[in-house]
Parts: structure tokens; sequence; C-alpha cells
């Protein structure tokens, strides 16, 4: 009997003790941890199964789209900027071409001069009075369209004051009138006496003579145009005597500093 005891004690396995125990579990836990944490253990965590997969690379697609639809809006933003200016930049082009064209050929209507023409009075041939008619002229290529003038005067002992109005001739119709491209003409007028000039060289008479003329172009969708002149007048000559060679009647003007302008001159001064 003690001959089998000793055979079992024998076969039998020898003892584990418990700080053996813990180090093998530590080991054998460990190992998975560490494969967890290589790139590989990431790449099965984050992707486990076909569909996380898919899900994956259809976020990369969107995100690419997305990123491509952006440029594709910024080129077309800029390509429309681009055909903007263009088209902005041949209409500033076609202005300033028409505008060229419009300003080197409009009718341009100016005064030149006041033309004084004597008359014999019927009762007393011996005496004269003088119609002042001013002279316009269209320096243009054109001629003008619905165009009319007036003038009027100003006779009197005294100077006119600073803050003349000009006025229209009153109880006078503006006289319609045409001229052609490089025409000069004349149109209402002013009657003064042999006597009345005598007295204005004299210098006894301050007489003054203003006018306006307004007119279009006959060009599309421009502006009325308006010239305006106002003279100081002055009396060289004799004109109580016949005109001859040796004694002419001539009227020279002194501009004065108001109502002498064209178009947008004229609406400062009105200010």
């Amino acid at each position: 009997m003690l001959k089998g005891l000793q055979i079992l004690v024998l076969s039998s396995p020898s003892p584990t003790y418990p700080s053996e125990q813990q180090t093998a579990t530590q080991t054998t836990e460990k190992q998975p941890h560490e494969k967890q944490h290589t790139f590989t253990g990431l790449i099965n965590f984050l992707f486990p199964d076909a569909i996380s997969i898919f899900t994956f690379w259809l976020v990369v697609a969107t995100i690419l789209l997305g990123v491509i639809s952006y440029v594709q809006i910024d080129f077309l933003k800029r390509a429309e900027q681009i055909s903007a200016n263009i088209a902005q930049a041949a209409k500033d082009s076609a202005n300033v071409a028409r505008e060229a064209l419009v300003s080197t050929n409009r009718a341009f209507i100016s005064q030149k001069l006041i033309s004084p023409i004597a008359h014999r009075y019927d009762d007393n041939r011996d005496k004269f009075w003088y119609s002042l008619s001013p002279i316009w002229e269209n320096s243009g290529n054109t001629p003008t369209r619905d165009m009319t003038i007036w003038v009027n005067s100003y006779f009197e002992s005294t100077p006119i004051p600073p803050n003349f109005l000009f006025p229209s001739f009153v109880g006078s119709e503006k006289v319609p009138i045409f001229a052609g491209p490089k025409a000069s003409f004349g149109g209402s007028f002013v009657n003064k006496t042999g006597d009345e000039l005598a007295e204005v060289k004299a210098e006894t008479k301050y007489f003054y003579m203003w006018g306006e003329a307004r007119y279009r172009d006959i060009f599309i969708d421009t502006p009325e145009h308006v010239t305006r002149f106002a003279y100081k007048i002055t009396v060289l000559g004799d004109p109580t005597k016949a005109p001859s060679p040796d004694d002419v009647v001539q009227l020279t003007t002194e501009i004065l500093p108001r109502h002498n302008c064209a178009d947008e001159e004229c609406e400062r001064q009105n200010q």
C-alpha cells in the first residue's frame, strides 16, 4: 500500500504558487491590448465591416465633390465678372465713340456780332434809324432742329444793376428759325434812332443788348441746347448822318460777366 501512495505522489503535478498564476494572467491579457494599439488594429477598429468602409469613401467623395463645386462656383463668378467687365468696357467704348460723333458733328450756335443797318425816315430823308440785328452762326456740321431766338435791350441813363435778370422781350414771340451747317443768320432785332445812338456815343445813355437761342440737334436722345449773349454797346461814327465810306457807323461790344454762356455753363450761372 505504501508503494501505491508513492506512485500517486510522484505522478501528481507540482503545485502552482499564486505569484506565478498572476504573472501568467497579466501576460495573457497584455497581448490583445498591444494588438489593438497597432495600425492594423486601428483600421480594424474603425472599419470592422464593409458598410463602414463604404461610408468612409462616401464621405471622402462628398468632400471632394464639395471642394470641386466650390472651385467651379468661384470660376463661374470670376467668369461672370470678367464678362460683365468686358460688356461694360464695350458699352463705355460705344458711348465714347457716340459722344465723339455727336460733339464733333452736332449743331452749335454762337453769337458773332451785332450788325447795324441804317434806314431813312420816309417823312425826313435827312434822318436815320437803325435796326440792330445780332448775327448768329451754326459752326457745326449738321443743321439745327426746333430753334427759337429772341433779343432784348436796355437804354437808360444809368448802368444795369449787378443783379440784373436779363429778361426776354416782353410781349414778343420767340422767332422760330432754321440754321444749316456752317451757316450765319440774323433774327430778332432792336430798333434805335440815330439820335439815340448819338447819345450812346456821347455816353449820356447806357445801351445793352442780350439774347438767347434755344435749339436741338439732329441726334437722338440729346438734350436741348442753349446759347446766350449779353453786351454793353458803344458807337463809332456819326449815326445822325448818312453812312458813307468816310463815316461808317459801327457798334463795338463789351462782353458782360453774366448771361454769356452755352449749355451747362448757363445752368451753372442760373444756380
